[in-house]
């Protein structure tokens, strides 16, 4: 019998294939990570339970955190065209 991915669990996924679309990875660990970070973020901002934080991180808002995050990785190493840049950069 296999069991119902969870929320993180869909999320995750969102993220991963996202980044993957752009040219980026990073491990299903850090992804859960930052997935659990930003409801805790969004959470204490808007004085609401995790749970309620939830509802915030549509797909379209995941999307957009990617996107952010090779934006991100750009400004770091500028005038490198990433998404042809070799994968040997760490992300936490």
């Amino acid at each position: 019998m296999t069991t119902k991915p969870s929320w993180v669990d869909g999320r995750v996924d969102t993220l991963l294939a996202e980044l993957h679309d752009l040219g980026m990875s990073v491990s299903r660990a850090a992804a859960t990570a930052l997935i659990n970070e930003r409801v805790q973020w969004v959470s204490s901002e808007m004085d609401i339970s995790p749970t309620a934080a939830r509802r915030y991180l549509t797909d379209d808002t995941v999307a957009a955190l990617a996107r952010a995050m090779v934006i991100a990785a750009a400004d770091e190493t500028p005038g490198a065209a990433v998404i042809q840049s070799p994968r040997t950069a760490a992300a936490p």
